[in-house]
């Protein structure tokens, strides 16, 4: 079977957020994904650990979401003093715009080097943070952040592909929430009262009783976001899926009805051939 490793913050670790790994897993049930998100994550702090939880795992498939925190903390100084304090041996200063450039052009140039050429990889430019709307620092600076995720990847290497996230999101946000945007607050205490909901609510309901329309929390994503990142993935997916095979028609023949049913609800234009 083949793996897909994702690799990222908590938008990626799924425990604050709607968990869109764990929901792929079982929309795409003939690859392994490894989910490597963690929480409070800069891409500083990422990219001290891809050698462990991603080269050395030698997966087929590399997906990587990180920026949010390093926009979190370019645009809240409070928020910027604790993510140093909470990364001390890596972090010497609050995450910034110039950090994130340099960092994610040396992610980019790791895996490009390290990883086997054959290993696809996918690198998302991190999504709009809080509900504050265009003219707010977090999306005017979010979107700044988009192209230099972009660039890092079109400059450094010609194999690495690159997906705005960004852009996606912000369109499907401002769809949902219609005009009513909020100013970001930052509230540990919401995040850990919406994590603790999460275990009897769906993310749906606890946008609802925290009064946001698209997040759980004022940062992180409820299913809206999901149903996006997941078709983003899905689509790049398809398109190896398709040129080298890894599912047909023969090959699904002596598997269970549902896996089958779920492959053909998955990838029509691979069933057509």
């Amino acid at each position: 079977m083949q793996t897909v490793c994702c690799i990222g913050d908590s938008l990626t670790q799924g425990n604050y957020s709607y968990d869109w790994v764990s929901s792929l897993s079982k929309k795409i049930p003939f690859i392994e994904f490894i989910n490597m998100g963690k929480n409070g994550e800069t891409a500083k702090v990422l990219r001290m650990r891809l050698q462990k939880d991603v080269i050395d795992l030698n997966p087929d498939y590399v997906i990587v979401l990180i920026g949010g925190n390093d926009l979190i903390g370019a645009t809240h100084p409070t928020a910027g003093k604790m993510y140093v304090d909470m990364f001390p041996d890596i972090l010497n200063r609050p995450p910034c715009l110039e950090d994130y450039k340099d960092e994610m052009i040396k992610i980019v140039h790791e895996l490009d080097s390290k990883l086997p050429k054959d290993t696809k990889v996918l690198i998302l430019s991190p999504p709009p943070i809080g509900e504050g709307g265009p003219k707010s620092d977090e999306w005017k600076l979010g979107l700044e952040f988009s192209y230099l995720c972009r660039n890092s990847v079109r400059e450094v290497s010609p194999r690495i592909e690159f997906m705005d996230l960004y852009n996606d999101v912000q369109l499907d946000m401002i769809g949902h929430i219609n005009g009513k945007y909020t100013p970001l607050t930052l509230s540990l205490n919401k995040m850990m009262f919406s994590y603790m909901l999460s275990y009897v609510l769906d993310w749906k309901r606890i946008s609802w009783i925290n009064n946001y329309k698209y997040t759980t929390d004022g940062i992180h994503f409820s299913k809206h976001f999901g149903n996006v990142i997941e078709g983003m993935i899905r689509h790049w997916f398809e398109t190896y899926l398709e040129s080298e095979e890894v599912i047909t028609i023969e090959n699904l023949s002596n598997k269970p009805c549902d896996l089958k049913n779920t492959v053909l609800n998955l990838l029509p234009s691979v069933l057509k051939r």
